[in-house]
């Protein structure tokens, strides 16, 4: 990678030099760039506002994570994009010779970043997975498996590649010299283990959601926001490919730009995944119940027979804090929150009605199908109640 000349390498036979206006990849790469950046700042945004203002719990380890690989994200794009301007993205022969080293210890930096980045959009993933599993089920080892499994084998790796050269800037500038181990074994490593942890980050949640108690076109909605990830698995094994493609590739700053676009994609899409997991609280609270319900009804988001419904039921209370069934026409989500005459709120879990009727003879019944849970009350099969006790 020593200058040869002016340039930083020999052109093929019948090229010339380019300084002044050279093909280059640098217009693209900085929109992609821009367009990642605005994408990720909104959604990891909406991640932090609806844990803080709308779910109101404390920040877990998932969004530190989270926000830390934005963090990352942000010095990634800063470090590539800086490399631009010295000649990453141009042909080799196209970039001046003394700007080579300064192309490729910011390129390097950058690398090291994509290390840390990469482990910590997947813990982000795998401790939100931590959120919607009990802590007896046997999923959940296997998450804390990879949370392990991630944390030592992307420390190594990062220590590895820092150290891969002695001193550290021969790893940029041959000129130096030093003694360096073999270079081409870290992106290969680097690649492989990206491929088979997000395959691995993938596929665990699978047999969680495809036990769920939901309908069949519920379920493909919720893998639909895996897709995500799908594509994140793609964009590493191309990665990879670029990584081998440029073992026997002698246009190194072409090519080197080209792995940077690919990774970028591939960590901004873990990092949208990661965020995605708050979006439909956020949209409870963003979008007008009247809208939801518009577009329930038009899009067939209710899934299927056990789905919630539109009751023909009110709730009246009585002193005692007990509660009958009367007529009236309500959502089921307002039982959520249904007050009692001394201000004490039902606590309601989730459950399914298929219907609520009045008897002729003016008591106040509720007829229930299925398991059900009101408060403390777990009703199975069908039972008439009168009155629920408010705990």
């Amino acid at each position: 990678m020593a200058s040869l000349g002016n340039d930083a390498a020999l052109p093929p036979p019948g090229t010339e030099p380019n300084f002044l206006s050279p093909e280059n990849q640098m217009v693209q790469n900085v929109a992609l760039h821009t367009v990642c950046l605005v994408l990720i700042t909104v959604f990891v945004a909406m991640r932090l506002y609806t844990r803080i203002h709308i779910i109101k719990t404390a920040l877990g380890a998932d969004d530190y994570c989270c926000l830390f690989s934005y963090c990352l994200s942000v010095a990634f794009s800063g470090l590539v994009l800086k490399s631009y301007t010295l000649g990453i993205g141009r042909h080799m022969w196209d970039v001046p010779g003394p700007w080579l080293p300064f192309a490729l210890k910011f390129y390097t930096i950058a690398a090291q970043v994509f290390m840390l980045l990469s482990g910590f959009v997947k813990l982000a993933i795998l401790f939100s997975y931590r959120h919607f599993l009990s802590p007896a089920t046997k999923t959940r080892y296997l998450v804390n498996y990879g949370i392990a499994l991630i944390c030592c084998f992307h420390t190594g790796l990062y220590f590895a590649s820092l150290f891969a050269c002695r001193p550290i800037a021969a790893i940029w500038d041959m000129k130096i010299g030093g003694q360096c181990f073999h270079l081409s074994i870290i992106p290969y490593a680097s690649g492989v283990s990206s491929c088979v942890m997000d395959l691995y980050v993938l596929l665990l949640p699978l047999p969680v959601v495809w036990s769920l108690n939901l309908s069949f076109t519920w379920k493909l909605r919720i893998l639909a926001v895996f897709n995500l990830g799908l594509l994140a698995c793609i964009t590493s094994i191309i990665r990879l490919v670029m990584s081998v493609r440029i073992q026997r590739h002698g246009d190194l700053t072409w090519v080197l730009s080209k792995i940077a676009l690919w990774a970028l994609i591939e960590v901004d899409l873990g990092i949208l995944c990661a965020c995605l997991m708050l979006l439909p609280a956020f949209l409870s609270q963003v979008i007008p119940e009247s809208t939801r319900s518009l577009f329930r009804r038009f899009c067939s988001v209710v899934p299927g027979p056990s789905s919630r419904r539109s009751l023909d039921l009110s709730l009246t209370f009585t002193d005692r804090g007990h509660k009958n069934w009367t007529h009236c026409k309500h959502d089921a989500s307002c039982l959520d929150q249904a007050q009692c005459s001394n201000n004490r709120i039902i606590r309601h879990q989730s459950f399914s009605i298929n219907s609520i009727r009045t008897p002729q003879d003016g008591t106040s019944s509720s007829s229930i199908t299925g398991k059900t849970s009101i408060g403390d009350y777990h009703v199975k099969t069908t039972s008439q109640a009168k009155t629920f006790d408010i705990p």
